[in-house]
Protein backbone atom coordinates (compact mmCIF):
# COMPACT_ATOMS: atom_id res chain seq x y z
CA UNK A 1 0.00 0.00 0.00
CA UNK A 2 1.20 3.48 -0.73
CA UNK A 3 0.89 6.44 1.63
CA UNK A 4 -2.26 7.83 -0.03
CA UNK A 5 -4.12 4.56 0.54
CA UNK A 6 -3.03 4.41 4.17
CA UNK A 7 -4.04 8.05 4.64
CA UNK A 8 -7.52 7.43 3.24
CA UNK A 9 -7.94 4.27 5.28
CA UNK A 10 -6.68 5.57 8.65
CA UNK A 11 -7.29 9.32 8.83
CA UNK A 12 -10.77 9.09 10.40
CA UNK A 13 -9.63 6.46 12.89
CA UNK A 14 -6.74 8.62 14.09
CA UNK A 15 -8.99 11.69 14.20
CA UNK A 16 -11.56 9.84 16.34
CA UNK A 17 -8.81 8.65 18.65
CA UNK A 18 -7.53 12.21 19.06
CA UNK A 19 -11.06 13.50 19.58
CA UNK A 20 -11.74 10.88 22.23
CA UNK A 21 -8.46 11.61 23.97
CA UNK A 22 -8.29 15.39 23.76
CA UNK A 23 -12.05 16.12 23.56
CA UNK A 24 -11.71 19.21 21.41
CA UNK A 25 -12.69 18.80 17.73
CA UNK A 26 -10.49 21.57 16.29
CA UNK A 27 -7.49 20.51 18.35
CA UNK A 28 -8.02 16.85 17.39
CA UNK A 29 -8.16 17.76 13.69
CA UNK A 30 -4.99 19.85 13.93
CA UNK A 31 -3.12 17.10 15.74
CA UNK A 32 -4.34 14.46 13.27
CA UNK A 33 -3.25 16.54 10.30
CA UNK A 34 0.14 17.25 11.88
CA UNK A 35 0.61 13.55 12.63
CA UNK A 36 -0.08 12.59 9.02
CA UNK A 37 2.33 15.26 7.77
CA UNK A 38 5.05 13.90 10.05
CA UNK A 39 4.19 10.35 8.97
CA UNK A 40 4.49 11.40 5.33
CA UNK A 41 7.89 12.99 5.89
CA UNK A 42 9.18 9.91 7.72
CA UNK A 43 7.24 7.28 5.75
CA UNK A 44 10.45 5.80 4.34
CA UNK A 45 11.51 4.93 7.91
CA UNK A 46 8.46 2.72 8.48
CA UNK A 47 9.72 -0.84 8.16
CA UNK A 48 6.38 -2.65 8.23
CA UNK A 49 3.41 -0.93 6.49
CA UNK A 50 0.99 -3.13 8.46
CA UNK A 51 2.07 -1.15 11.54
CA UNK A 52 1.08 2.20 9.98
CA UNK A 53 -2.03 2.77 12.15
CA UNK A 54 -0.30 2.22 15.52
CA UNK A 55 2.68 4.23 14.27
CA UNK A 56 0.68 7.27 13.15
CA UNK A 57 -1.55 6.99 16.26
CA UNK A 58 1.54 7.16 18.45
CA UNK A 59 2.78 10.18 16.54
CA UNK A 60 -0.61 11.86 17.05
CA UNK A 61 -0.75 11.09 20.78
CA UNK A 62 2.79 12.39 21.28
CA UNK A 63 2.06 15.57 19.31
CA UNK A 64 -1.13 16.14 21.29
CA UNK A 65 0.52 15.58 24.65
CA UNK A 66 3.36 17.91 23.71
CA UNK A 67 0.90 20.59 22.59
CA UNK A 68 -1.03 20.28 25.86
CA UNK A 69 2.16 20.56 27.92
CA UNK A 70 3.14 23.66 25.94
CA UNK A 71 -0.33 25.11 26.41
CA UNK A 72 -0.24 24.33 30.13
CA UNK A 73 3.12 26.03 30.48
CA UNK A 74 1.89 29.03 28.54
CA UNK A 75 -1.23 29.49 30.67
CA UNK A 76 0.09 27.80 33.81
CA UNK A 77 -2.99 25.63 34.16
CA UNK A 78 -4.50 22.53 32.63
CA UNK A 79 -6.91 23.11 29.77
CA UNK A 80 -10.55 22.48 30.56
CA UNK A 81 -11.97 19.66 28.46
CA UNK A 82 -15.66 19.63 27.75
CA UNK A 83 -17.88 16.99 26.23
CA UNK A 84 -16.28 13.84 27.58
CA UNK A 85 -19.33 11.99 26.30
CA UNK A 86 -18.06 12.46 22.72
CA UNK A 87 -15.65 9.58 23.12
CA UNK A 88 -18.50 7.18 23.71
CA UNK A 89 -20.96 8.24 20.98
CA UNK A 90 -20.54 4.81 19.42
CA UNK A 91 -22.78 3.37 22.13
CA UNK A 92 -25.83 5.19 20.79
CA UNK A 93 -28.41 3.25 18.78
CA UNK A 94 -32.03 3.73 17.73
CA UNK A 95 -33.38 1.10 20.13
CA UNK A 96 -34.54 2.70 23.41
CA UNK A 97 -33.56 -0.29 25.56
CA UNK A 98 -30.09 -0.39 24.04
CA UNK A 99 -29.74 3.37 24.56
CA UNK A 100 -30.55 3.03 28.25
CA UNK A 101 -28.08 0.16 28.64
CA UNK A 102 -25.43 2.02 26.65
CA UNK A 103 -25.95 5.16 28.74
CA UNK A 104 -25.41 3.14 31.91
CA UNK A 105 -22.24 1.58 30.51
CA UNK A 106 -21.06 4.99 29.33
CA UNK A 107 -21.88 6.46 32.73
CA UNK A 108 -19.87 3.76 34.51
CA UNK A 109 -16.97 4.08 32.08
CA UNK A 110 -16.83 7.86 32.55
CA UNK A 111 -16.28 7.31 36.29
CA UNK A 112 -12.96 5.65 35.52
CA UNK A 113 -9.72 7.63 35.30
CA UNK A 114 -8.92 8.86 31.78
CA UNK A 115 -6.17 6.27 31.13
CA UNK A 116 -8.65 3.48 31.90
CA UNK A 117 -11.26 5.04 29.62
CA UNK A 118 -8.63 5.33 26.88
CA UNK A 119 -7.60 1.69 27.09
CA UNK A 120 -11.22 0.50 26.92
CA UNK A 121 -11.85 2.78 23.96
CA UNK A 122 -8.82 1.45 22.09
CA UNK A 123 -9.71 -2.18 22.84
CA UNK A 124 -13.46 -2.25 22.29
CA UNK A 125 -14.24 0.71 20.05
CA UNK A 126 -11.20 0.60 17.77
CA UNK A 127 -10.72 -3.18 18.11
CA UNK A 128 -6.98 -2.82 18.62
CA UNK A 129 -4.97 -5.80 19.79
CA UNK A 130 -3.19 -5.65 23.14
CA UNK A 131 0.12 -5.25 21.29
CA UNK A 132 -1.22 -2.30 19.25
CA UNK A 133 -2.59 -0.66 22.40
CA UNK A 134 0.78 -1.11 24.10
CA UNK A 135 2.47 0.54 21.14
CA UNK A 136 0.05 3.50 21.02
CA UNK A 137 0.15 4.06 24.79
CA UNK A 138 3.90 3.41 24.94
CA UNK A 139 3.41 0.89 27.75
CA UNK A 140 4.56 -2.71 28.10
CA UNK A 141 2.00 -5.26 26.90
CA UNK A 142 1.79 -6.72 30.41
CA UNK A 143 0.70 -3.34 31.74
CA UNK A 144 -2.00 -3.13 29.07
CA UNK A 145 -3.32 -6.59 29.96
CA UNK A 146 -3.36 -5.82 33.67
CA UNK A 147 -5.15 -2.50 33.09
CA UNK A 148 -7.75 -4.13 30.86
CA UNK A 149 -8.39 -6.77 33.50
CA UNK A 150 -8.63 -4.14 36.25
CA UNK A 151 -10.97 -1.92 34.17
CA UNK A 152 -13.31 -4.81 33.45
CA UNK A 153 -13.29 -5.73 37.14
CA UNK A 154 -14.07 -2.15 38.19
CA UNK A 155 -16.96 -1.98 35.73
CA UNK A 156 -18.29 -5.33 36.94
CA UNK A 157 -18.12 -4.18 40.57
CA UNK A 158 -19.89 -0.90 39.74
CA UNK A 159 -22.68 -2.70 37.92
CA UNK A 160 -23.03 -5.32 40.67
CA UNK A 161 -23.10 -2.67 43.42
CA UNK A 162 -25.76 -0.65 41.63
CA UNK A 163 -27.91 -3.74 40.98
CA UNK A 164 -27.71 -4.68 44.67
CA UNK A 165 -28.51 -1.10 45.66
CA UNK A 166 -25.31 -0.86 47.70
CA UNK A 167 -23.81 2.19 46.10
CA UNK A 168 -24.34 4.08 42.89
CA UNK A 169 -21.45 2.98 40.66
CA UNK A 170 -20.92 6.19 38.70
CA UNK A 171 -20.88 8.44 41.77
CA UNK A 172 -17.99 6.72 43.49
CA UNK A 173 -14.70 8.54 43.80
CA UNK A 174 -12.01 8.24 41.15
CA UNK A 175 -9.42 7.83 43.92
CA UNK A 176 -7.74 4.48 44.23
Amino acid sequence: MDYADLYKRDFNTVYKLCLAHFRRPDFALDITQDAFVQAYVKFSQLRDPTKFLPWVSTIAMNLGRTAIVNERERYNELPKFEGSEMAWEAFYTDDAEEIMGANNIRRWILTLPWEDQEILLLKYYYSMSDAEIAEVMEKPIGTVKIRLHRCKHLLYESIKAEEEGRAPGPNRSNNR
